[in-house]
């Protein structure tokens, strides 16, 4: 079954907020598994934790797989609950960077020091083949220490949309049904997230069968006259359990991984504001469910948003009409 999570809102630069969507999928990895944060016996559990190395494209054409990256990049996260930490950080070969807390016991890397123009810049700060160490402080937890390994290279092959899924999304209706497309993958998973551009909501995060390669985005999931983005994720990921004190205990589950996503830009059409049945004609149909409305004094009938149900309702109506929908 596929499987959703609330985004978690974290203080971002516009450089870097793809990277930071990519560490909230990477997050769905850990918490899918995870056990409840608990005490168990003196030392209390601290949550997961995760560790990735990712690239990410841009596709430009229909059918067309990317032809470079546009930049990669490093993640770490830890997710326990709120007054857990007041400090952490994550250490690799003498290099620590610092995670930042949103309030709700959300602690990420977050910053544009973690996103690197080639591969050979992100491999010579945050290595693969090599053991990162997590340190937190300062909170009910205490100071607590815990390892894990991220392996040798493993990322997918980039994902892209195929057919003309690519074209489609743009100008696409958001009050109607939309299926998109996209390569088969032999990764652990698969991660589909659309957001709006400007303010960063995002509309949907789903994670689907790695052997499934199509969606429908159901009617409604999209704002109509807004620019989204798109983002397929592949992720090949190994999992490890905590450490006994000092480390984050047992009950802890932790994720190292690498990922490769492609994002696709696109502005959904403006709604039209007289296509009643949402089918992208207009015709008779919506001609009556107006009138319907009109006479029920629903509010989709006041068109002039004035709070009255007379002829320039019924006028704005026509105009529209006649105008057709975008």
């Amino acid at each position: 079954m596929p499987s959703t999570r609330t985004s978690v809102e974290i203080p971002r630069t516009a450089s870097s907020s793809r990277r930071c969507v990519l560490a909230m999928v990477v997050s769905v990895l850990a918490s899918s598994t995870s056990a409840d944060v608990s005490a168990n016996g003196f030392c209390q559990i601290v949550g997961d934790f995760a560790v990735s190395k990712g690239v990410l494209f841009e596709q430009v054409a229909d059918n067309t797989p990317p032809a470079s990256a546009d930049h990669y990049f490093f993640d770490a996260f830890i997710e326990t609950f709120p007054g857990a930490v007041a400090e952490a950080s994550v250490s690799v070969d003498g290099h620590e960077v610092g995670l930042f807390g949103d309030g709700t016991g959300f602690w990420e890397t977050d910053g544009p020091n973690e996103d690197f123009a080639t591969q050979a810049g992100l491999d010579a700060l945050f290595p693969s083949n090599s053991l990162y160490t997590f340190d937190i402080s300062r909170g009910s937890l205490g100071e607590r220490t815990q390892d894990i390994t991220l392996g040798s290279d493993d990322y997918p092959a980039p994902p892209y949309l195929v057919g003309t899924s690519f074209s489609d999304l743009s100008g696409m209706n958001a009050d109607q049904d939309r299926s998109i497309d996209w390569t088969a993958t032999t990764a652990d998973r698969v991660f589909v997230e659309f957001e709006e551009v400007d303010s960063e909501i995002e509309r949907l995060v789903i994670e689907v069968d790695p052997s499934q390669t199509t969606l429908t985005i159901p009617a409604g999931t999209l704002e109509g006259g807004l620019e989204h983005r798109l983002t397929l994720s592949f992720i090949n990921g190994d999992e490890i359990l905590g450490s006994n004190c000092p480390g984050f205990e047992l009950g802890s589950v932790g994720t190292a991984a690498f990922v490769s996503s492609t994002s696709v830009s696109f502005t959904t059409a403006p709604p039209c504001l007289v296509d009643f049945n949402s089918d992208g004609v207009l015709n008779f149909f919506d001609a009556q469910i107006f009138l319907g409305y009109f006479a029920a004094q629903n509010p989709l009938a006041d068109l002039v948003n004035d709070g009255i149900f007379d002829f320039f309702d019924v006028q704005a109506f026509l105009s529209a009409f006649a105008a057709g929908c975008p």
